[in-house]
């Protein structure tokens, strides 16, 4: 008999898969342009941790490797991500009738958040 632990943690990564391959090839250029803009690998890392949208990743990438003062690189990432509150706005019919904590917690997802959930294997 299987370990239904094993079973779950094999689903979650089928599950996960598309998102990864999709994601790499990201990853792969930001840390490449990241080393030719002349960021140490930490700082690379730091960057990808902070910064929660690709396109505003590597348009702060320019702006850092030009020289541009902080609070014009915040400004234009934060210009950038006013997308998201379209995205947003047309998901409150979805979320409207959740609690106020459970949407702040749920509020900072990436792609990973687009994963359809499965039951658990005691739900079924």
């Amino acid at each position: 008999m299987q370990n239904p632990r094993l079973t779950e943690s094999l689903a979650g990564t089928r599950a996960v898969m598309p998102l990864v391959i999709g994601a790499a090839p990201f990853g792969i250029i930001f840390g490449t342009l990241a080393q030719s803009s002349g960021l140490s690998a930490w700082s690379a890392i730091a960057f990808s941790a902070v910064v929660f949208a690709g396109s505003a990743q590597f348009v702060a990438l320019g702006l850092v490797a030009a020289g541009t003062a902080v609070p014009l690189i915040v400004l234009t990432t934060f210009v950038v991500n006013l997308r998201h509150l379209l995205y947003s706005a047309s998901l409150v019919p979805h979320v409207r009738h959740l609690s106020s904590p459970w949407k702040a917690l749920n509020g900072n997802r990436r792609a990973s958040g687009a994963v359809p959930r499965r039951p658990a294997l005691g739900e079924l």
